[in-house]
């Protein structure tokens, strides 16, 4: 007993020798160094078509806690398509350590740039580079990948205290994120309004439901945050399919210059487990006050429940906002 309680003492003696050195190497090296190793093997993998590879990437922590992480996988093979150009890490590469008795921890977090012969692609990161107590939380832990076009959808700016920068806080989200918008062919100002509500629900990002609204509209309207929360409460499932129902526009000359297109449009949505409609009534253009530009009022009801809450388009002009029928 004493022969095997010596051994495993020195095994343990050994492990924490070479995980003191490992830490002690990656501590002398930069976090950009780190940044291009990754994201070097991530994109090997994904040229390759290694599915394995990139799941291998990724802490076990964060695969465990990842909402069906395969099919996260799969669904990066599919959205990222084409042979690499060029790729470049794109910005400085945030670094963060942190030290509590013992236990070690940094993390770093950035972005890459990919051009490819079907487009360009922003990848969004955050991984753990070393961990000295938990060896399974080291690895990548958030993925984001999306068409640079988009970023302002999938990457948006927020303003804190007068400082206006990216939500970093979407990496907080174990697992990896691609775009699961209905493929919208964009021929109008509400197909372009669809694609970014729905998006934005799909991702629970409120605040890609808020920037499609008119700005006068979400900060006057004195309980939009509620209309949001009932918006995220009321739709369920996985979006499907999508079908245009109805689109119409109107341009109107008011006094002087003024310029003001009403746009107006239903859509059938469907998800997994439940037919939708979503009813928009918007101002794309509006000369005078860009603060009025966007979806001024937005319906969202079960398709068996149109009767009853969509009798004709005046009930558009009751409600300023979201509305959703009360459960």
């Amino acid at each position: 007993m004493k022969k095997i309680a010596t051994l495993m003492l020195v095994i343990l003696v050994i492990l924490a020798t070479f995980s003191s050195c490992s830490d002690a190497l990656l501590s002398f090296t930069s976090s950009d160094e780190l940044a291009e190793k990754s994201m070097s093997s991530l994109l090997d993998a994904l040229e390759e078509g290694n599915q394995k590879k990139v799941q291998r990437m990724f802490a076990k922590t964060a695969v465990r806690k990842a909402e069906n992480f395969e099919k996260q996988v799969e669904d990066l093979f599919d959205f990222f398509k084409g042979d690499i150009q060029r790729w470049e890490i794109s910005g400085g590469v945030v670094d963060g350590a942190s030290f509590d008795f013992g236990w070690r921890v940094r993390e770093i977090e950035g972005s890459c740039t990919v051009t490819t012969e079907n487009g360009n692609y922003t990848i969004l990161f955050r991984e753990c580079v070393s961990d000295n107590l938990r060896w399974g939380n080291v690895g990548i832990h958030s993925l984001r990948v999306y068409h640079t076009e988009d970023e302002e959808l999938y990457f948006p700016s927020i303003e804190e205290d007068g400082f206006v920068g990216k939500d970093w806080s979407l990496l907080q989200l174990p697992g990896i994120f691609t775009p699961q918008a209905p493929e919208v062919i964009i021929e109008n100002e509400e197909d372009a309004m669809l694609k970014q509500v729905v998006d934005s629900i799909n991702i629970w990002h409120k605040n890609g439901i808020k920037n499609a609204f008119a700005a006068d509209v979400a900060e006057e309207t004195e309980d939009f945050e509620e209309q949001l929360t009932a918006l995220f409460d009321y739709y369920d499932g996985k979006y499907h399919s999508f079908e245009r129902r109805e689109y119409s526009e109107k341009e109107h000359l008011l006094h002087g210059n003024v310029v003001i297109l009403e746009t107006r449009a239903v859509y059938e949505v469907k998800t997994d487990k439940q037919d939708y409609l979503f009813i928009f009534y918007s101002t794309p253009k509006y000369n005078a006050d860009p603060k009025m530009r966007g979806i001024q009022s937005l319906r969202v009801i079960r398709e068996e429940d149109e009767a009853a809450y969509f009798p004709d388009w005046s009930v558009m002009d009751e409600t300023q906002g979201i509305f959703v029928p009360k459960e």
